[in-house]
């Protein structure tokens, strides 16, 4: 391990409404903060934790927190640390300190995390007896600078919560702006979802995260069963939710909810600020979803017809898309769906599936060059 340290400094001067820490890496600080109006804020260091724990992996430094953290927080940390390194190695396993100070308080209220998209209305419809607050996050696949759309998203996000009879919260944070720097969002989208909620964790005694997979497709991913309760407290536990169901399941459910299917949102790209492209990967993948569901055209969120060609050009490489795929071609196979539409999809699967098996062969090619050229220098040496 590099002899360097990943370090927390909790600020005090943070406006109200506001938590704000100062992070040091590799010899840079970068201020990183959270807003949220009119709610009760964590007075820890817990959301940096989790917002930190996954840079200080990947640059192989031991973490420093100044300030509390839950004593079970701290305890889960090498599981949590231990899961993402079998995931991917470049995530080490490192020291993490903090002052573990359990909470007194006593939350009664339970939320979930709220974009619009299928996950997280399903996991609405699901508990909406239980659930009081939706959490709708900008910084995240809203970004902070596009004010149109991140305005456009929340007047839409609002009205659908009030129809339910919910309350919104609305948090602003920066923190893509670290971990940008250090991985992808595949993984940190995880840690950063576990610090939104551990930094509203004096408001609520439980909080759902809506599940991406389900149970036949879970992968390495950054928001997963295994991982999201170990980011819990004394007296907030955090709930992965909906792996039971598959994303037609999903998209039934919501299709049963005019609410819903008037303000689904699911696009992350949006391209020209589009509350949903319907272009991208995501978007055809969902339109496939209601169509299946027989929802489509029900759904007013999506303004562009479901375009064959566009499906048959998508890249399948990812196991992630390609599992949505196979699933959405399974779907509308049984309900005697559009033959050009299933052989778009069967293309995109077939073209990307040649991509994997070319890339694997000359992966291959170069290990066996780079043995067969180790295995020449060393019988010049004179070694066998």
């Amino acid at each position: 391990m590099v002899d360097q340290t990943v370090r927390v400094v909790p600020l005090a001067d943070a406006p109200q409404g506001r938590i704000s820490a100062r992070i040091l890496i590799e010899d840079k600080w970068q201020e990183i903060w959270f807003d949220a109006a009119g709610m009760q804020l964590t007075q820890t260091a817990n959301p940096f934790l989790a917002v930190t724990l996954l840079a200080a992996m990947a640059t192989n430094h031991t973490l420093v927190v100044d300030g509390p953290v839950s004593p079970r927080l701290l305890q889960n940390v090498k599981r949590i640390q231990e899961i993402f390194h079998c995931w991917a190695g470049r995530f080490q396993i490192v020291p993490v300190e903090g002052d573990a100070v359990a909470s007194s308080e006593e939350p009664q209220t339970v939320a979930c995390f709220f974009s619009g998209g299928l996950d997280s209305w399903y996991t609405l419809l699901k508990h909406q007896q239980e659930i009081t607050h939706l959490i709708l996050v900008h910084g995240f696949d809203l970004n902070l600078r596009d004010e149109e759309l991140r305005a456009r998203v929340g007047k839409a996000l609002r009205g659908a919560a009030g129809q339910m009879g919910k309350q919104i919260v609305e948090v602003t944070t920066n923190l893509r702006e670290l971990a940008n720097r250090y991985d992808n969002w595949t993984f940190y989208h995880g840690p950063a979802l576990a610090s939104v909620a551990l930094l509203l964790s004096p408001n609520f005694k439980k909080i759902y995260i809506g599940s991406t997979h389900d149970y036949s497709s879970l992968l390495p991913w950054g928001s997963h069963p295994v991982v999201d309760h170990l980011w819990s407290t004394e007296t907030t536990e955090l709930v992965h939710d909906g792996c039971e169901a598959t994303r037609i399941t999903k998209a039934r459910r919501v299709a049963a909810s005019e609410v819903a299917l008037s303000s689904l949102r699911v696009c992350w790209e949006n391209r020209d600020g589009a509350y949903n492209c319907g272009r991208c990967e995501k978007c055809l993948r969902t339109m496939i979803n209601l169509l299946v569901a027989g929802a489509l055209d029900r759904c007013p969120t999506f303004d562009r017809p479901l375009d064959p060609v566009s499906v048959a050009d998508l890249d399948m490489t990812e196991n992630n898309t390609r599992s949505f795929m196979i699933e959405n071609i399974e779907g509308l196979r049984r309900v005697g769906g559009s033959p050009d539409l299933l052989k778009a999809m069967r293309e995109a699967i077939d073209r990307s599936q040649a991509k994997n098996a070319i890339a694997a062969l000359k992966a291959y090619g170069a290990r066996r060059i780079a043995k067969k050229g180790a295995a020449a220098v060393a019988h010049k040496l004179g070694f066998k």
